[in-house]
């Protein structure tokens, strides 16, 4: 048997786009979490040497802006990893495998299956691409942050039955990666009808 090793990535097109919403998002949560200690500084000092202030003005005053602060820091430091993200295909001796990777240095899996198990694969877009879609039973994933394929690419769909759930992979590749995973599956009865005019 023979030894295939593929590698793919949908990269970002839009570099600059996608590093401004990142240093954006991390700006704002670096300003909230410093934010937190100047507000300690100026209230604090009031509320913990008068006792005749109120508790509820205390914790309105010092408490609920602090926690604001806070949630908005950890939120902006979560969602500034969803704008700097590219996608990795593999594809090993008829295993394939797809895994994210943020800021071009963490890396985590998404899932893996075997190309003998693939239903379908087809252009996304497609008459049969739109009927997976619709289909309640079926759980999709975009692996791809670009709104149009990079040169020599386009936008397919995998649907693959894994561990009794039904998913659809739209990923971002070339025909040679499609080819791999063709020449590893059940034969061509598994291309789209579109697909397979072309």
């Amino acid at each position: 048997m023979r030894e295939v090793l593929y590698e793919e990535s949908s990269t970002l097109v839009d570099f600059k786009k996608a590093n401004f919403k990142y240093t954006f998002c991390l700006a704002i949560a670096i300003l909230a979490f410093v934010l937190i200690a100047p507000w300690l500084l100026a209230f604090a000092p009031a509320w913990l040497f008068n006792a005749k202030i109120a508790i509820l003005f205390k914790i309105i005053l010092c408490l609920i802006p602090i926690i604001i602060f806070a949630l908005i820091g950890f939120l902006m430091l979560k969602l500034k990893d969803k704008f700097y993200v590219e996608f990795d295909y593999v594809f090993v001796n008829g295993s394939v495998r797809f895994s994210k990777v943020i800021k071009q240095k963490k890396r985590k899996f998404i899932n893996k299956f075997d190309a003998k198990d693939v239903e379908k694969i087809g252009e996304m877009g497609s008459e049969q691409f739109y009927k997976y879609i619709e289909r309640d039973d079926v759980a999709t994933f975009v692996l791809t942050k670009n709104n149009t394929p990079a040169p020599n690419k386009d936008f397919y769909y995998i649907v693959v039955p894994i561990d009794a759930q039904t998913y659809l992979f739209v990923i971002e590749c070339t025909k040679t990666f499609i080819s791999n995973v063709l020449s590893f599956s059940r034969g061509i009865t598994i291309l789209d009808e579109e697909l397979r005019k072309k």
